[in-house]
């Protein structure tokens, strides 16, 4: 069989895949995803490259080297130089807070096989609260958008509570109905009210007078967070009580703005 004739300023798929180190299947996906396009396709279906696609094929194998998504990558192909440079600087940098969260996390799963419990490294405080009317509001975030995405729905219900001339406390808190994970977690805003008016057009309940366990966080990363919640957690187990419904992060805006993990309890 007569095979195609192409100018020697071309690749086929396989010589392309030598050139930059990238598998003629990694090839394919990227030609789909509209990533590197081949230079042509021949009549028979063969993808042919240009030598002058050789440097961005190596750049997208050292993107994909740094374990971006194809929509980072995406993102760096399509800025220009100094926007794709800043891109990069965002991507290691999380990238660098990432391996250090995994490197938390290592330590923390090594005790644990260990079966030591960890320790907060901070005291652990008690507060009492009573009954308090409080607006209620569900919203769902991940680990790496807690925080963020908290503060946002803080903001807003606020705004709404200003509109129906509602005054609230100074400090929020959000409870956790279910653990933080990389997914999307299932999460509760709560702001207390302060005389208030039971026909807001909003949700409230309230809340019943508790004792609570509280942990101030020096850091809002999962890692910090999970810690908290477990040594909480080994303290009501060690005095004989036990935990009253989820945990909540709670935020005091009265000074500097302060995060703090708060759980219910009962002894026994």
């Amino acid at each position: 069989m007569q095979r195609e004739a192409r100018d020697s300023k071309t690749l086929s798929i396989g010589e392309f895949a030598a050139a930059t180190q990238l598998t003629p299947k990694a090839l394919r996906l990227y030609d789909e995803q509209g990533l590197l396009r081949p230079a042509k396709t021949t009549v028979s279906g063969y993808r042919v490259y240009a030598v002058e696609q050789v440097g961005a094929g190596r750049l997208i194998r050292a993107l994909r080297d740094m374990n971006l998504s194809l929509a980072q990558i995406a993102q760096v192909l399509e800025g220009d130089p100094l926007q794709s440079e800043m891109l990069l600087r965002e991507f290691l940098i999380e990238a660098e807070q990432r391996y250090a969260r995994e490197r938390r996390a290592y330590q923390a799963a090594l005790g644990l096989l260990r079966h030591s419990r960890p320790s907060p490294g901070v005291s652990i405080e008690e507060h009492s609260m009573a009954a308090q009317v409080v607006l209620v509001h569900g919203f769902s975030a991940d680990q790496t958008n807690f925080i963020p995405r908290y503060l946002a729905e803080l903001q807003e219900s606020r705004r709404r509570l200003n509109l129906c001339q509602q005054r609230f406390d100074a400090w929020s808190a959000c409870l956790l109905l279910e653990p933080l994970s990389q997914d999307e977690s299932r999460l509760e805003l709560v702001v207390p009210l302060m005389d208030a008016d039971r026909n807001l057009p909003l949700t409230t309940r309230t809340i019943p007078a508790r004792r609570y366990a509280a942990i101030r966080l020096h850091s809002t990363e999962p890692a910090a967070l999970a810690a908290a919640v477990d040594a909480l957690f080994d303290r009501f187990d060690r005095q004989g009580a036990f935990a009253i419904d989820t945990p909540m992060v709670r935020v005091d805006e009265s000074e500097d703005r302060r995060y703090q993990v708060w759980w219910a309890f009962e002894s026994r």
